[in-house]
């Protein structure tokens, strides 16, 4: 009888231990990723996930626009190899990550981002294209893709969208011929206008620089005065202070030096898209201080200058001729 009991309880030991992880098996099975992962028909605001079958229980979807932290986006559980993406944000990039459930404690690798964008409603325009460049214009093209109503914002390089100039057209070309200046470069920018659908996003920016008109150099000057006076003040110089804006040696009033070499007798013009100005100043004449006022002036195609003005002398009003010859 003693050993018959001896016998059953090593009996039950070897059986139960058989037995002991039989609970622990479907934790031991290695849970594959999900594989052959496809995003397909991109909508403004949808988008379908697939991939293909492996031995999942389910699977775990997560998603959010690109660069969000796992854990924190939207999270989907779904039986079936594909999953519709719904309310989405148009014209927006997204991060999707697809995990494989074989049970409730057994799960695959982490796979993703896969990354997609969703469709705009309005089509950007693209591939922006120079047609020519002038000393203060810019004609240019572009690609509609559909779209037949534009807004062309401008600016100097490196200005902020919306502070820009504005031009609007219904052709898929224009240019551009205010605003600008000589050898300035400019970002131009285009966007579609839908209607309803409002504006679509930007285009890539269009980097141009208009033709240079440089004046600085040396001129033989000539100036005649209203009542027949003419002076010769032979070789001076122009130079640039600044974009586009000049001075001068000196008025043409009296010759060089007639009342002091060092004193500063030149007046300030500005090249505005090849129209010379020539702003009203003050300018220091020998013993005098005088009112200069710009009447016209002009660059001729060889590059000579023309410039008429008026100087007010207190007791008169005389008009000048200057003729700049360029050297």
């Amino acid at each position: 009888m003693k050993k018959f009991f001896i016998l059953l309880s090593i009996t039950l030991f070897v059986f139960s231990c058989s037995n002991d992880n039989s609970d622990d098996t479907n934790d031991q099975i290695t849970c594959a990723s999900p594989a052959n992962i496809s995003i397909n028909s991109i909508t403004v605001n949808s988008a379908t996930l697939n991939w293909t079958a492996n031995n999942a229980v389910s699977y775990e979807i997560e998603y959010g626009v690109s660069g969000f932290t796992q854990g924190q986006g939207t999270t989907i559980s779904t039986s079936g190899l594909g999953y519709e993406l719904t309310d989405l944000a148009q014209d927006t990039s997204y991060d999707v990550y697809l995990t494989t459930k074989c049970s409730d404690t057994n799960f695959s690798d982490v796979i993703g981002p896969v990354i997609f964008i969703t469709e705009t409603a309005c089509q950007k325009p693209t591939s922006l294209n120079v047609d020519s460049v002038d000393i203060c214009s810019i004609s240019l093209n572009w690609d509609s893709n559909g779209e037949s109503d534009f807004k062309i914002e401008y600016g100097i390089t490196g200005f902020s969208l919306g502070t820009g100039r504005v031009l609007n057209t219904t052709d898929n070309f224009t240019t551009i011929d205010t605003y600008l200046e000589a050898g300035t470069t400019y970002d131009i920018y285009v966007k579609a206008y839908c209607g309803i659908d409002g504006f679509s996003a930007s285009s890539d920016p269009l980097v141009v620089t208009t033709a240079s008109q440089d004046l600085a150099g040396s001129y033989h000057v000539t100036v005649t005065r209203d009542d027949g006076f003419s002076y010769d003040h032979g070789i001076e110089t122009i130079v640039l202070v600044s974009p586009n804006y000049y001075k001068t040696e000196t008025t043409g009033l009296w010759p060089r030096g007639s009342f002091s070499p060092d004193t500063d007798q030149g007046f300030n013009f500005r090249n505005s898209c090849g129209e010379i100005e020539v702003p009203e100043q003050q300018l220091f004449q020998g013993a005098y201080a005088n009112m200069m006022y710009g009447n016209y002036a002009e660059i001729k195609p060889n590059g000579d200058l023309i410039i008429l003005y008026n100087i007010d002398l207190n007791i008169e009003y005389p008009g000048f001729y200057a003729e700049y010859v360029k050297q």
